[in-house]
């Protein structure tokens, strides 16, 4: 059981009365209950939400929000789902690979806020058991003006397009956190930050493009390569031989790419000391690469 708070019956919504419904707030609760009540002995979660709010300029929590995602995603695989408020900012659910009680989802959250950059535009209260979260694609609605509430990353996406597979759990196996007890000092709670890693470049090195194939060598995979798992320019040329060869396989895109164009580039990069473009970057600043990626990464339709 799930707790579900608005003004009105939810009645409305299953007799299909959209025009009711879309008039009034929806919120959800990000715990579940088993027995009916509701305290924080007897909820348990299958979710993390973080709420980040700037009222003065929405775009900083959603950027915020995006980066931290992107982050997430990066160092754990777990993709998690980012949802425009409307007015303030941004709710961000990260899924979990199993239940957890109200004493891990604390110190999960405290985790979890580690990788927010920009910790004042956290909400000083926890997205708890007793706290709701709006529901996504339904309005938010203040004093008369009503907004969407919508999904923004792993991609932008309406309702009817909406597919639970376009997000991924957070494996719990692979949050580190180890309790050390000493004697006759109260219990300490210490978690190791993993390093993080850009898993979505490596898995289109894996997959390939069907097109964009120079531009991604260009942008993300020869400053990846060289400048952030500081390969040597032969071991990131038979990685670059590797996403070619997976583009011909697996997308028919076997245009010639010759090996002194790669390895200028690769020298290029490591010469001036250049960044990789993250996947927020791409969406700016190439949109076209950012769509390809998005489709092969299989987000949804992505913007």
């Amino acid at each position: 059981m799930r707790k579900v708070v608005t003004e009105i019956s939810v009645e409305d919504f299953f007799r299909g009365d959209a025009g009711a419904w879309r008039r009034r707030n929806w919120y959800l609760s990000n715990a579940f209950s088993l027995v009916g009540d509701w305290d924080p002995d007897s909820v348990y979660f299958d979710r993390l939400s973080i709420d980040l709010d700037s009222p003065g300029d929405k775009s900083q929590a959603i950027k915020e929000a995006l980066r931290f995602a992107e982050e997430i995603e990066g160092v754990y695989g777990a993709r998690p789902l980012v949802v425009d408020t409307g007015f303030k900012g941004a709710h961000i659910h990260v899924f979990l690979s199993n239940c957890i009680n109200w004493g891990d989802y604390q110190l999960l959250y405290k985790h979890m806020i580690s990788y927010i950059s920009n910790k004042g535009l956290v909400d000083k209260n926890m997205l708890q058991w007793n706290r709701l979260v709006r529901v996504p694609f339904t309005r938010n609605i203040k004093g008369g003006e009503a907004r969407d509430t919508r999904i923004i990353y792993p991609t932008i996406i309406n309702m009817e397009d909406f597919d639970w597979r376009i997000v991924s759990a957070l494996d719990l196996s692979k949050v580190q956190v180890v309790r050390v007890v000493m004697p006759e000092i109260p219990k300490t709670i210490v978690i190791r930050k993993p390093r993080g890693s850009w898993g979505w470049a490596e898995r289109v090195v894996e997959t390939g493009l069907p097109d964009g194939r120079k531009r991604f060598i260009l942008e993300v995979l020869s400053p990846y390569l060289i400048n952030v798992k500081n390969l040597s320019v032969e071991e990131a040329l038979e990685e670059i031989k590797r996403f070619i060869e997976n583009s011909c396989k697996n997308h028919n895109n076997c245009g010639k790419i010759y090996e002194s164009w790669i390895k200028s580039d690769l020298e290029r990069v490591r010469g001036k000391r250049l960044t990789s473009r993250s996947l927020s970057s791409l969406r700016e600043k190439d949109p076209d690469l950012y769509k390809v990626i998005s489709e092969v990464l299989n987000y949804g339709k992505p913007v």
